[in-house]
């Protein structure tokens, strides 16, 4: 007997090139998988997911960890869908779990056919913040992302620590405007401050989050030099746990306290490089952290 809205034979038929070929040219056999299931696929269908399911392994890093995919129609997350809109499409909301405890919301959106990732949202859940879920998560990601032959990435640096993570990452700006909007907050925060720091040849988010070191600012010096933003720099600085008297580098105090900024991270290139560093540096910390060599 059948399963209402799933077709069993197209599904027999995925199995099967999946045994033949294995991975190769996966990126192509992901397209005509949605091809095949019709053209729009719904993913919550758990027959639907396991279609798929070299995409959500890709976001599982650790052991005992797995994706629940938080049904589709839920307002402000992105659809939990495979659909051959945009060339190919596959996005999905889903919930990390690692041994039965949500750890992390993820958002991703995967445009197959254009060759780029939308990193839509990824937000740690308390109390598993500071064990590097985060870097975990975009290191796997991002070795798929390479044999998808993905060419970058994108991201939105904003909520409560993106306006200075995703700059520790290695994202750079997408548009002039995403910098010149960076560097006009820079120059306003910095005459407040009472600093002089030449900022027109910094070109990428990585250089405004050093400019200055080793120069330090606490967020509450900052707010004392700009009262009217003073409960809004605090409430950032309670979101990316950080002590409001805390001396932090002068970039990053900046940053957290800035607008948002749309980000691009190329998936070969300098930016990747940095990208590699700064996860194998966070995975290192976190091992020593444990007592592990």
């Amino acid at each position: 007997m059948g399963i209402p809205g799933v077709d069993l034979v197209a599904l027999r038929e995925i199995d099967e090139l999946r045994a033949n070929r294995g991975r190769a040219r996966l990126r192509q056999q992901l397209l005509w998988r949605i091809r095949r299931l019709g053209g729009r696929v719904d993913l919550n269908v758990p027959e639907h997911q396991a279609a798929f399911q070299e995409v959500f392994d890709a976001f599982s890093p650790f052991p005992n960890s797995r994706l629940l995919l938080v049904p589709s129609g839920v307002s402000n997350l992105v659809p939990c869908e495979a659909s051959l809109d945009h060339g190919g499409l596959i996005g999905f909301s889903a919930v990390l779990e690692i041994e039965s405890n949500p750890v992390a919301l993820i958002m991703r959106r995967l445009f197959l056919r254009r060759r780029f990732v939308h990193h839509e949202y990824l937000s740690v859940f308390e109390p598993y913040r500071n064990y590097a879920i985060a870097p975990a998560v975009l290191k796997t990601s991002f070795d798929f992302f390479d044999e998808l032959e993905m060419r970058y990435v994108v991201v939105l640096a904003a909520l409560e620590t993106g306006r200075w993570y995703w700059a520790q990452c290695g994202f750079t700006f997408l548009e002039r405007s995403d910098r010149d909007a960076v560097e006009q907050w820079s120059q306003q925060a910095l005459r407040a401050l009472g600093i002089q720091l030449d900022t027109r040849l910094l070109v990428d988010a990585g250089q405004f989050l050093r400019m200055g070191d080793p120069q330090t600012v606490s967020i509450e010096d900052l707010s004392q030099a700009m009262p009217g933003e003073a409960q809004r720099f605090r409430e950032a600085a309670l979101a990316n746990n950080i002590n409001s008297f805390d001396q932090i580098p002068l970039g990053k105090a900046i940053l957290v306290c800035g607008p948002e900024w749309w980000g691009r991270l190329d998936l070969n290139g300098p930016s990747r490089t940095a990208f590699d560093v700064f996860v194998q540096n966070r995975l290192i910390q976190l091992r020593r952290r444990l007592g592990f060599s």
